[in-house]
């Protein structure tokens, strides 16, 4: 016996012999496919640390010494446990045992396993990052346009200065007609065109009361960043069903319509930020005062943070459509009545969107660095500005964007690209890949296959996992 040092375990001393064991890890989540050379693994959390040591009380009272010991081991809930390798910590007694020999009364030896004791009684409440996102988003439109409205002061006698004010006011309604035009082919639209309609009457009094400008062009952006959450203004939606019986289907049509008119929005509102941008890059301002011109600026740099700020809100509802998605299928694998499915789920009723913008954890980084760049950029032209708070506001709402991409994207399939080594179908590629080819539509949408049946050799194509 080799003794090297003493402890206490509720007061109770004794003293460290023999091993010294600690136990600790990760939890790994292996991904193994029947018919798949690919596989992987995935750190899910960290494993709950264990120690386990040998203790000796030794003596004539050893017994005595054994009692106490043991009632201690025995007594519910944690205790503070002193060890010289592993230092003063709380501790639940997992295991313990007791050895000695009738020979040799005065010895008597303990292996005991404990687990740190953890203080927190509850898990950490999940932070409700789609909220903080939409939230975020409303409120920096808002201060967009009370900022638009309290800086605009054009008072200038000048009719060089007037007529270019007019033309910009001009060319931005223009410039979101012609974009939201777009979205009449799938939503009733009327209200926004007729809005715009209504401004571009009243220009020459809008660019004086800047107040009604800022409200009627927040208004159009509020509409945009709201439109998906009004089913009815789809012109292909459904009339309700009050039957219980199709009310799950109901509600999948429903979240399938507004995945759809999120999606068009997106689009929409990148469309809308290259005109506005190239506009704003080609404006004519020879001869106009420098504090019209000011004007004209935050007129076109608020028009572009508020079609960023849309599209920031149509992301974060196409990733809750993704992770719905996503769900539905894993419901739909969900073996009933004991018998497990053979095949595949496919799109599960979401093939009607023809490119959906979040399918993997690829297209989330894709997605994020572009979106990123965008209010970065907005942010630094709002700081040329001078508008402090709002280009602090624009910073916080890509921080939400971006909490709320790498937060919930965990819960997209991961993507694995690859060459193909002959020409040949694609349900022979995606059969040869993942055993079956049950969802060959997104995969050659994904890819851009041309034709499904001649997949070329050497092209390099990609696979969702679980596809």
């Amino acid at each position: 016996m080799t003794e090297t040092g003493k402890g206490s375990f509720r007061g109770v001393p004794f003293l460290i012999a023999r091993e010294q064991r600690e136990r600790g890890g990760r939890h790994i989540a292996k991904r193994e496919y029947p018919l798949r050379e690919a596989g992987g693994a995935d750190d899910i959390a960290p494993k709950i640390p264990e120690f386990t040591f040998t203790v000796c009380l030794v003596g004539k009272t050893a017994q005595q010494q054994r009692a106490r010991l043991r009632e201690a081991l025995y007594a519910p809930g944690k205790g503070e446990l002193s060890h010289p390798d592993f230092g003063t910590l709380n501790v639940l007694i997992d295991t313990f045992d007791c050895r000695y020999s009738a020979d040799e009364l005065d010895y008597v030896e303990f292996t005991i396993t404990v687990i740190p004791a953890e203080s927190s009684t509850a898990p950490e409440a999940s932070k409700d990052t789609a909220s903080t996102v939409s939230l975020q988003s409303k409120s920096t439109l808002d201060t967009l346009f009370d900022t638009l409205g309290d800086a605009w002061a054009f008072a200038s006698t000048s009719l060089h200065d007037v007529q270019a004010v007019i033309d910009t006011v001009t060319d931005k309604i223009g410039a979101i007609e012609s974009a939201i035009t777009g979205l009449g082919v799938g939503h009733d639209i009327s209200s926004f065109m007729g809005s715009l309609a209504a401004m571009r009457g009243t220009v020459s009094s809008l660019i004086t009361t800047p107040a009604r400008m800022a409200t009627a062009f927040a208004g159009i952006f509020s509409g945009l960043r709201a439109m998906t959450q009004f089913p009815a203004l789809a012109l292909k939606a459904k009339a309700g069903i009050n039957t219980a019986e199709r009310g799950s289907s109901n509600n999948a049509a429903a979240r399938q319509q507004q995945a759809e008119t999120a999606m068009q929005i997106y689009r929409t509102c990148d469309t809308l930020t290259q005109t506005l941008t190239r506009q704003a890059r080609q404006q004519v301002v020879d001869g106009v005062q420098p504090a019209t011109v000011t004007g004209i600026r935050q007129l076109s740099q608020t028009l572009i943070n508020a079609t960023a700020i849309v599209r920031v809100q149509m992301a974060s509802e196409l990733l809750t459509a993704a992770i719905d998605r996503v769900s539905a299928q894993h419901s739909e694998n969900v073996p009933q009545n004991g018998l497990s499915s053979s095949a595949p789920v496919a799109d599960s009723g979401w093939s009607s969107i023809t490119a959906p913008l979040l399918e993997s954890t690829g297209d989330i980084d894709v997605v994020s660095r572009d979106i990123g760049d965008t209010l970065d950029q907005c942010v630094i032209n709002t700081s040329d500005l001078g508008q402090t708070a709002c280009a602090m506001q624009l910073k916080r709402l890509r921080l939400a964007l971006i909490d709320d991409m790498n937060t919930r994207g965990l819960n997209l399939p991961a993507s694995q690209q690859f060459s193909l080594r002959r020409t040949e179908p694609a349900l022979v590629t995606l059969y040869r890949r993942t055993g079956h080819a049950r969802a060959w539509q997104r995969f050659v949408r994904r890819n851009g296959i041309r034709h499904p049946a001649f997949v070329l050799g050497g092209s390099q194509v990609e696979i969702l996992d679980g596809e």
